[in-house]
């Protein structure tokens, strides 16, 4: 297969993995594992902003992270960068701060001994080089 058909069926592929996630909401979040946060704060994932408020995220097929804040208006999917074993066992997004900016770092799941890391997007790396790293999270509301 060509590199330019092989990316195509990549891309299809991965269309219909967003597609068939659809916008289930804090509902499905709950029955699957998932979890409900408050963010208080505007926060990045990746080179994308969100406006606080409450959020919905879950794990999708694979490495897939899906994220919806209550009313299913905002939504988006993220593929994650790796796992580590959590230290926690409510659930808890863990931002890092750099003053006023807020970026996903990675996501601690209920239950679980696993944690989903997100890699420093351009956006960050450009805040970061002139503000000091501070941790903050946010815990799960489903409990």
């Amino acid at each position: 297969m060509k590199y330019g058909s092989a990316r195509i069926v990549f891309l299809v592929v991965a269309a219909l993995a967003v597609a068939l996630l659809g916008n289930p909401g804090v509902v499905h979040a709950q029955k699957s594992g998932g979890m409900g946060v408050k963010v208080p704060f505007d926060f990045y994932v990746g080179d994308t902003k969100f406006s606080a408020g409450h959020y919905a995220v879950w794990r999708g097929p694979g490495s897939l992270i899906h994220l919806s804040d209550a009313n299913g208006r905002t939504s988006a999917t993220f593929a994650i960068f790796g796992y580590r074993p959590s230290p926690g066992e409510l659930g808890q997004l863990i931002f890092n701060r750099y003053g006023d900016s807020h970026f996903l770092a990675e996501i601690r799941w209920p239950e679980s001994d696993a944690t989903s890391q997100f890699p420093k997007s351009s956006v960050e790396r450009e805040v970061a080089k002139n503000a000091v790293t501070e941790k903050v999270a946010t815990t799960n509301t489903n409990r």
